[in-house]
């Protein structure tokens, strides 16, 4: 089989952390495959905001964890009452993917994290693919937090990769549905 299939097989949420940094030289292979993911029409509107400060990551998932820790509606709202939730499962390395305000940003985004995780993977990091956080882009505290991560005015935040070294055994596959695929001839 194809290493890339492999990896794209092999990739599971990770969720426990160990809390050593990752190489710059590997962060930024990571980064250039988010970079290189399809922009619709090209418009490569991507924005990424690489966190490495843990006070910043902390700060995030502290105005997330008021606002979902609160929302009976949220099915979030059990973990986020925990002592040390986290919506990034206190990884090493976050990155935030923002684009611009167009019909394809989240699409895009989508797009850019994956690549993200697949290369992680390739390279033996952990990922999780997270949208968890977004109440708190969402919130009254969200132009502090805009400048914390210092994005740029026009971009909207779309999504956010965890990343760092597996603390612990990769989970297994679930098993995958059945019938949800229709070959057409």
């Amino acid at each position: 089989m194809n290493q890339t299939i492999k990896d794209i097989l092999s990739r599971r949420s990770i969720r426990r952390f160990k809390p050593e940094p990752l190489p710059r030289d590997l962060l930024a292979e990571i980064i250039t495959a988010g970079e290189f993911a399809p922009t619709a029409l090209n418009t490569q509107s991507l924005h990424f905001s690489v966190i490495l400060n843990q006070d910043i990551i902390a700060d995030i998932s502290a105005v997330n964890k008021k606002i979902i820790g609160g929302d009976d509606g949220n099915p979030l709202k059990k973990l986020a009452q925990m002592d040390n939730f986290c919506n990034f499962y206190h990884a090493p390395a976050v990155i935030i993917i923002s684009s611009d305000d167009i019909p394809y940003g989240v699409a895009d985004a989508a797009n850019a994290a994956e690549n993200i995780c697949i290369a992680a993977q390739s390279l033996g990091i952990g990922s999780c693919y997270i949208a968890s956080f977004l109440p708190a882009f969402a919130s009254p505290e969200a132009p502090r937090l805009k400048d914390r991560i210092m994005l740029p005015e026009n971009k909207i935040v779309r999504f956010a990769v965890a990343l760092g070294y597996i603390d612990g055994e990769t989970p297994s596959a679930p098993p995958r549905r059945e019938n949800n695929i229709t070959v057409i001839d």
